[in-house]
């Protein structure tokens, strides 16, 4: 990713996350990202629950700091995977994976904006 692509990448990012707390398309977003939180955490935890004979899912909680971990494990790997590529002097790829660091950072602050721009 050039220099000028990646700056632009970064304003389209910034302009996202504005447009998220906006009360018509930040609640549109909202609703988009709790769907997808239902079938992308909420159906494969039943699963998971089903298959261990469980009555019930585990406490939200708990759940949610297992989840929320995970993500952070994630963001540390693609920013340490950036931060090598940096160091090896291959700017490119280095722009590419600190793009996606940027983007991994903001999907919580998008879904938050726009839940909140609902109510």
């Amino acid at each position: 990713m050039t220099q000028r692509a990646f700056t632009v990448s970064l304003f389209s990012l910034a302009a996202v996350i504005y447009l998220s707390a906006t009360p018509g398309l930040g609640g549109m977003l909202g609703i988009l990202i709790m769907i997808a939180f239902v079938f992308f955490v909420g159906v494969p935890t039943a699963i998971v629950a089903a298959s261990v004979k469980q009555d019930a899912l585990p406490p939200a909680g708990l759940l949610a700091w297992v989840l929320g971990g995970l993500y952070a494990l994630i963001v540390i790997a693609k920013a340490v995977q950036a931060w090598r590529l940096f160091a090896q002097r291959d700017l490119d790829k280095a722009r590419s994976a600190a793009f996606g660091v940027a983007v991994l950072l903001a999907l919580p602050l998008i879904g938050w904006l726009s839940i909140h721009a609902i109510h």
